[in-house]
C-alpha cells in the first residue's frame, strides 16, 4: 500500500470518530524516519483507544500494520508508528500540554480537507 492510501485511511477513520483539530503535517524534508504526522484529538481516551484500534486493524489487513504502539491502555496519547506516517491520537489536555504542532511549524500542514479533495480528484 501506497503513504497516500495509507494517509487516507487514518484520516477516514479519524472523521469516522468525529476527531477534531485533524492535522497532517509533511514532514519529510525534515524528518528523516517519516513522511507524515497526522495529530489528532479525541473527545475521551474510551473514543482514543476505539479510534487506533480500527486504525491497527484497517492497517492490518491492508498489510500495512504498525511497526510500534505505545499508549493505547492508557488512550491518553496513542502513538501508531506505521513508518511513513505517524499518527497522534490525543485528549485535549495532553495535545495542549505536548504541543507537537509548535515542533513542526517550518512544515507545511495538509489540512484533512486537502487529502479528501486529492481522493477525489484521483478517481
Amino acid at each position: 500500500m501506497e503513504t497516500k492510501a495509507l494517509l487516507e485511511i487514518v484520516l477516514e477513520i479519524a472523521d469516522a470518530f468525529k476527531g477534531e483539530d485533524i492535522k497532517t503535517m509533511h514532514v519529510t524534508e525534515r524528518c528523516s524516519f517519516t513522511d507524515y504526522f497526522v495529530l489528532v484529538t479525541g473527545s475521551s481516551s474510551l473514543t482514543i483507544q476505539a479510534m487506533a484500534e480500527e486504525m491497527i486493524f484497517r492497517c492490518k489487513h491492508a498489510d500495512r500494520p504498525p511497526l510500534h504502539v505505545e499508549g493505547l491502555t492508557s488512550g491518553e496519547w496513542v502513538l501508531l508508528d506505521f513508518g511513513d506516517v505517524i499518527v497522534h491520537l490525543f485528549t485535549q489536555e495532553r495535545r495542549e500540554y505536548f504541543n507537537l504542532e509548535s515542533l513542526w511549524t517550518h512544515e507545511r500542514p495538509l489540512l484533512s480537507e486537502d487529502a479528501s479533495e486529492s481522493k477525489d480528484s484521483s478517481e
